[in-house]
């Protein structure tokens, strides 16, 4: 085997994962715009989602690569696109209580028991369309940088 094709065996095996990767900053980005609540933020009042999106999204995009780097190839792309999808959606519940306890509950007094729920009552929706896009479109991704 020549080093030519090996260049190209292991470029096609990234630039799957990069796109993959790439999925899942983006869907990212439209969870947390799309949970995000219409308050002021206690911590600086003139922020909105927009100012941190895309540094979220970046730790999406690199989490994904580590994930994707970590698991192994034999478990399959649908797998591994659940594993990618659950990661996210573990992600994107806890970027959700953060923002809700800087924009919401730093206003007045909220229990923790209460704040949780409000949160996965609020998050539900975006987290589980945004998480259901990635199951679809990974698979598909990944299989494509196999071939």
């Amino acid at each position: 085997m020549s080093i030519r094709t090996t260049r190209i065996a292991v470029s096609r095996t990234y630039r799957g994962s990069a796109l993959a990767a790439t999925a899942a900053a983006v869907a990212t980005a439209v969870q947390v715009m799309w949970s995000s609540p219409v308050a002021l933020s206690a911590a600086e009042w003139r922020t909105s989602p927009l100012a941190y999106v895309s540094l979220l999204s970046l730790i999406a995009w690199v989490s994904t690569l580590a994930l994707l780097a970590l698991l192994p190839r034999r478990l399959g792309p649908g797998v591994q696109a659940g594993w990618v999808a659950l990661t996210m959606a573990g992600y994107w519940l806890l970027l959700n209580y953060v923002d809700f306890v800087l924009r919401v509950a730093a206003w007045s007094t909220f229990e923790r028991s209460s704040i949780l729920l409000h949160v996965l009552r609020a998050s539900a929706l975006p987290v589980a369309v945004c998480a259901a896009a990635l199951v679809a479109l990974l698979p598909r991704l990944l299989t494509r940088s196999r071939r």
